[in-house]
């Protein structure tokens, strides 16, 4: 099994979510691990289930990782989200070759699989149609979706306790994080709490985050209402349009889901078998306009 992540550069070892997150304050503790998530199978990315819904995942291969990395010129793959300074917070204008940064739900984790299980068990008459239309929604606010008179309920069951940390990991997704990261790119999640339970929300994806990637990956974690503060090269986000108060510094690149395939003019990932060719498209094209300015 691949070794587990390395620990983030000592500059990084704080988070930076209560900085961005709307409910302020500091870093939850995360939920202990249990010994067989710790575990170095586990921490690899492991196909066995566990009581949050683990599904089965097929590894990045080590070459196709390697070779993609090696396709980008080290000065643009080699970058840090930090800068010079080791801040992240908002206001520094150092753009962040490099950093590859990835959105939570509906991109790394399966949003959509954890409301599903809630929300038939309260609307078991529901259950077959409410299903097919969250599953192929067009829509990106699941609420929107609904009638109005049911919004209020879906809110509330997004809220509960439990939610986010229930969610399973998107085929390949974490097992792509770890390729990313030893192939030597700056991995960061960068994920915005739910408007409907900012602080149980940030807490639950820093417990879900150390009970699926290991406690490692906790420090490469950064949670912000507004993305466009955050320095990086590329961002994998399932939202059709990413905006905010700022100018993103980042290339969106959209992880397809179908409240976003309307979307034309915006690179995209369909699976995460695809980032060794995405990810290394989009920062030679970086690469070259930078190079092509005076």
């Amino acid at each position: 099994a691949p070794a587990p992540a390395p620990a983030a550069p000592a500059s990084m070892a704080t988070p930076s979510w209560a900085a961005h997150s709307a409910s302020g304050g500091s870093a939850p503790p995360a939920r202990p691990v249990s010994a067989a998530a710790s575990s170095p199978a586990a921490r690899a990315g492991s196909a066995s289930s566990t009581s949050s819904g683990f599904m089965p995942t097929t590894p990045v291969p080590a070459a196709a990782a390697t070779a993609a990395a090696a396709a980008v010129p080290r000065s643009h793959a080699m970058g840090s989200v930090a800068g010079a300074s080791g801040d992240t917070s908002m206001g520094s204008s150092r753009p962040s070759a490099g950093v590859v940064l990835v959105d939570m739900d509906s991109t790394l984790v399966d949003f959509d699989a954890a409301f599903i299980e809630r929300w038939v068990r309260k609307h078991p008459d529901r259950a077959e149609l409410d299903s097919a239309m969250i599953r192929s929604r067009a829509l990106y606010e699941l609420e929107a979706n609904f009638p109005v008179e049911m919004r209020e309920s879906v809110l509330e069951a997004i809220a509960e306790p439990g939610l986010f940390l229930a969610m399973p990991p998107i085929e390949g997704a974490v097992e792509s994080m770890r390729a990313m990261l030893e192939a030597g790119f700056d991995v960061r999640i960068l994920t915005a709490p739910h408007p409907s339970c900012y602080a149980a929300c940030a807490a639950e994806k820093f417990a879900w985050v150390q009970e699926h990637m290991g406690i490692d990956w906790c420090s490469r974690l950064i949670i912000a209402r507004d993305k466009t503060h955050i320095q990086g090269a590329i961002l994998i986000d399932d939202k059709p349009s990413v905006t905010g108060s700022q100018e993103p510094k980042w290339q969106h690149v959209l992880f397809s889901q179908p409240w976003n395939r309307h979307i034309s003019d915006t690179p995209r990932m369909s699976s995460w078998h695809e980032w060794p060719q995405t990810v290394v498209q989009v920062l030679a094209e970086q690469h070259k306009a930078a190079e092509a300015k005076p």
